[in-house]
């Protein structure tokens, strides 16, 4: 009788665990008669555990989280998604507020319209530079990029470990904000003000903030620095002009002031 059992349990463990194999990529090779649905396969490079579906090979424990969603016929594996509705996913954007952010990357489809969506961990793919920062991609939907797009939010998504394995941790929550452009240029003030139009590029949302840098003489009441909007010119170098005046402690354009000063533009991108 214990034999028996032994042989039965044997047989029981067998057709819902299969042997280890060396990594998620030899999940491939498995033979389809060994494709039992529900049976689970270890991956030991890295250390994930997936679950034949009946259709697919999907993870369900170790290198990565994540969940099932519904999704449309056209999102495939490998492509990062978006909620688009309840329990539902389609192929994230950079370039559309609707469609983002990326929750993270499509690494199975047990059917032509369900997805396992990776969340955190380590994915496994190609063509990644080493710790380069990864971001979805403005220009390809579904897509990621080492290079930041050109807009005011990116999102980034994970950093390259090497050249196959990407940790991911997808910023939902908020974007980069792209440091804002600065500039930098010293000035002499005389007699209270100073014009300065050369090597500055001056925009509408552009902060200009005026520092002292060295003595300021010739004045008694001196108080602080200003630019004088309503003098803002928007352009580029030779166009692009700001106005520089000394306030005195009275609130009134101190015409006595001079002295080096320092004047930092700040332009979002």
């Amino acid at each position: 009788m214990p034999g028996n059992y032994d042989s039965l349990l044997a047989q029981k463990v067998n057709k819902r665990l299969y042997f280890a194999v060396a990594n998620e990529a030899a999940l491939s090779s498995v033979p389809t008669n060994e494709r039992i649905e529900g049976r689970l396969f270890p991956c030991i490079s890295e250390g994930s555990i997936w679950m034949y579906s009946g259709s697919a090979f999907v993870r369900t424990a170790g290198a990565g989280s994540g969940g099932l969603y519904t999704c449309a016929t056209g999102v495939a594996v490998g492509e990062w998604v978006y909620i688009s509705a309840a329990n539902t996913v389609a192929e994230a954007d950079a370039d559309d507020a609707a469609k983002r952010p990326a929750i993270g990357v499509v690494v199975a489809k047990p059917t032509t319209t369900s997805a396992f969506v990776q969340t955190a961990g380590e994915y496994t793919t190609t063509g990644l530079t080493a710790g380069a920062n990864y971001f979805l991609s403005a220009a390809t939907a579904g897509a990621i990029t080492a290079t930041a797009p050109a807009a005011t939010n990116v999102q980034l998504v994970g950093i390259a470990k090497s050249t196959t394995v990407l940790a991911i941790f997808p910023q939902v929550d908020a974007f980069i904000l792209q440091a804002p452009a600065m500039q930098a240029v010293n000035a002499t003030l005389s007699s209270g003000t100073i014009t300065i139009n050369t090597g500055i590029t001056v925009a509408t949302d552009s902060e200009v903030i005026p520092i002292v840098i060295g003595n300021i003489t010739g004045s008694t009441n001196f108080g602080c620095l200003r630019e004088l909007k309503s003098s803002r010119v928007n352009g580029a170098p030779s166009t692009g002009t700001v106005v520089i005046t000394a306030v005195g402690n009275d609130g009134l354009i101190d015409s006595d002031a001079a002295g080096a000063i320092r004047v930092v533009i700040l332009t979002p991108q």
